[in-house]
């Protein structure tokens, strides 16, 4: 039982080691703790250890991810500054790739929104011009977590999305939760000023545990 338990963990961080030089190996393991899940929860501890291990290579996997809302405008490219800035400021960059776009963005807009740069830049996170971008159907392959910033957005990605990849499509704040008491960032892009801040208030909570998930 010792030798099965090693082999596994030992399996698992071959992976994770493949990760840091090929985009494939973070989908191996999916496709491996799917396939061996049922068998491991099955035996019991101390398989149980095994598959907890392998949810946490797992997670530490995950270094491609897209930050998804409606106009890629306001909420997404707001949420990919965050999570870009502090991971630096954290020394979690290393191999992380951030990337936002929206499910009905027109292509080449300017971003982020101006109310949104304001309310950024007021708490010192440096912001660059960009430019908008739809969501393509190749983002499902390429990244390995894709966050919706509310439940539409996460309808519309489920319809648009590979039945192959929609373990990879959650809320953003799912990982937030229970600590947030909200389940979706609203879009503040008709509202106030106020609203911007409220959107950046959830932009830090989610990032802050999408980061603590990745370890």
């Amino acid at each position: 039982m010792r030798y099965l338990l090693k082999s596994a963990i030992m399996m698992a961080l071959f992976f994770v080691v493949l990760d840091t030089r090929t985009f494939s190996a973070s989908r191996h393991v999916q496709r491996l703790l799917q396939s061996r899940k049922s068998f491991l929860l099955a035996k019991g501890p101390p398989w149980h250890a095994v598959l907890s291990t392998c949810s946490h290579l797992k997670s530490a996997c995950m270094r491609n991810i897209l930050m998804v809302c409606t106009a890629n405008i306001c909420r997404s490219p707001m949420a990919q500054i965050v999570a870009t800035q502090v991971a630096q400021r954290r020394g979690l960059d290393r191999g992380l790739r951030i990337d936002s776009a929206g499910t009905h963005a027109t292509k080449g807009a300017p971003q982020p929104d101006s109310r949104a740069k304001l309310a950024l830049e007021k708490r010192g996170y440096k912001v660059k011009k960009g430019r908008s971008r739809k969501v393509e159907t190749k983002d499902f392959e390429r990244f390995d977590l894709i966050l919706a910033m509310d439940q539409t957005n996460l309808s519309t990605l489920h319809a648009l999305c590979p039945a192959q990849y929609h373990h990879k499509l959650e809320l953003f704040l799912a990982s937030a939760q229970p600590d947030v008491h909200a389940n979706e960032v609203p879009d503040p892009y008709y509202g106030s000023a106020q609203g911007f801040e409220r959107v950046l208030d959830l932009c830090e909570a989610g990032v802050d545990a999408l980061l603590s998930r990745l370890g």
